[in-house]
């Protein structure tokens, strides 16, 4: 049953159709539901072909693609999970919860109803109603249920919620799970861990424990971190092609992790800098020189340091990187990139080999933004919701997107 879906601004709707001889059932409702469901029966299967062929383009045309379990069965083959623009799910950090991952509707687990969709393409995830109330003990028994569901070998992508509040402890009881039952997950490819949101707990307050464990899961491409906590597990996996770290401040011990990390097939690297010296941020861009050099990750095609509130010095040390050559994409928004850092990115020749570069949320002057633009590549230097204050003391602050 070929599945359509159309995102996009707050509307998230889908659509499918099937067709059987003289008549087709058509299912359609919002993402995360089941839907309402409608059959009509024609003279002849030919008028019912005719119909059938004709709704579809008509969808099309208003916008809803193919969802991709659907367009792999297509295919006839499974291919690759597009991941360029991926970085766009995350932009919203810390305000709404994920839904979509990884392209994927997202459908809160119910442990009634289990994992329905699965076999459609749609990932899960698991909240507790009340984090405040509940805690980990609830959202284990949440996790053990959607393991022992039949349906769990279908699951490709799992979000892991809130846990409790504070987020300071209990992911140590998460992983083992996950790892002892990673033959039954033998088809999961995408996991966000820590999906919560700033009406739950601060982004700086979720103290992770060993999340590197994770990449011992067989298929996992895709890992998505919300928090902080250093791996102690040396982070290793054949086959993930993005790594994104969201915190309000990156401590350099986990970035100084990741630049040390043997990921043979990582095409996108998202980190998210934060604040210098607030929230755990210690980070420094010494700290990425491996990653600089190239040769790390030989197959990256996107770079993201973003929200980084000391922004200028990591554009500086791009622009002098090899890693500039191979990159497709160039993503330092949300952050508090100035004139000096984009004098800094101009002043490289490999910049324009780019395919695009992303400043969002930046402190560029108007004469910048259009020097920027005149590189002949895709730009974003849409100021967005930056903003300065001074309060009087003689210092600029700079606000970044993910901050406390």
């Amino acid at each position: 049953m070929p599945r359509y879906e159309f995102v996009q601004g707050t509307s998230s709707k889908f659509w499918q159709i099937e067709l059987e001889g003289s008549a087709f059932t058509t299912t359609y409702g919002k993402i995360g539901t089941e839907g309402k469901a409608t059959t009509k029966s024609f003279d002849s299967a030919d008028k019912a072909q005719k119909e059938y062929e004709k709704l579809i383009a008509q969808k099309t045309k208003k916008g809803y693609v193919l969802a991709e379990g659907d367009a792999a069965a297509a295919g006839g083959a499974e291919p690759q999970e597009r991941i360029a623009g991926l970085e766009k799910e995350t932009e919203g950090a810390n305000d709404e919860h994920a839904e979509r991952f990884l392209f994927r509707p997202v459908v809160t687990f119910d442990p009634e109803k289990g994992l329905t969709q699965a076999g459609r393409g749609a990932a899960y995830a698991l909240r507790l109603e009340d984090p405040y109330d509940a805690g980990i003990d609830e959202f284990l028994a949440l996790l053990d249920a959607l393991l022992a569901d039949p349906r769990v070998s279908e699951l490709r992508g799992l979000v892991l919620g809130c846990w409790s509040s504070p987020m300071d402890a209990g992911d140590e009881e998460i992983y083992p799970r996950l790892l002892a039952s990673k033959d039954k997950l033998s088809a999961l490819s995408a996991l966000f861990i820590a999906d919560a949101i700033q009406e739950e707990t601060e982004c700086s307050w979720i103290q992770l424990h060993d999340w590197g464990s994770v990449l011992a899961l067989p298929a996992l491409e895709h890992l998505r971190v919300r928090g902080n906590g250093t791996p102690r597990t040396p982070l290793a996996s054949a086959t993930l092609r993005s790594l994104c770290l969201q915190t309000g401040g990156l401590p350099r011990e986990t970035a100084q992790a990741v630049a040390s990390a043997s990921f043979p097939q990582l095409e996108h690297l998202e980190l998210w800098i934060g604040s210098d010296g607030d929230y755990g941020g210690t980070v420094i861009p010494a700290d990425l020189a491996p990653i600089l050099s190239g040769k790390r990750f030989p197959k990256l095609r996107y770079l993201g340091l973003r929200n980084a509130q000391n922004a200028d010095p990591y554009a500086q040390a791009v622009a002098t990187s090899p890693i500039l050559g191979q990159l497709e994409v160039l993503d330092m928004s949300l952050g508090a990139v100035t004139n000096l850092g984009a004098e800094a990115l101009l002043a490289s020749p490999a910049l324009r080999k780019l395919k695009r570069l992303n400043l969002h949320q930046n402190y560029l002057d108007d004469a910048m933004r259009k020097k920027v633009k005149a590189l002949g590549i895709e730009c974003d230097v849409a100021a967005g919701n930056a903003e300065e204050d001074d309060y009087g003391d003689g210092d600029v602050y700079r606000y970044i997107s993910l901050t406390e």
